[in-house]
């Protein structure tokens, strides 16, 4: 399982960096690919800064990214 999570946040991180030259927040859904349900309580945070959030029960975030530089890079983690 924790390997189809990596792939998962791997996509999604691609499509997310797009997403965040363009706009002031990234927002999305994390899941499971195997079974389509949430991930709840994933850490969403920008590497090396203070801005992060967390999914909440139904998977979904939204992390506010203005003011970062376009070379930041959004880590997603989760314990368990």
């Amino acid at each position: 399982m924790n390997l189809k999570i990596c792939c998962l946040l791997t996509l999604f991180l691609a499509s997310s960096i797009t997403i965040s030259i363009r706009g002031q927040a990234i927002t999305g859904m994390v899941i499971v690919l195997s079974d389509n349900k949430p991930l709840v309580y994933v850490n969403i945070g920008a590497i090396e800064t203070t801005s992060g959030t967390i999914s909440d029960e139904c998977g979904r975030f939204s992390l506010d990214v203005k003011g970062l530089p376009d070379s930041s890079l959004i880590r997603f983690s989760m314990i368990g």
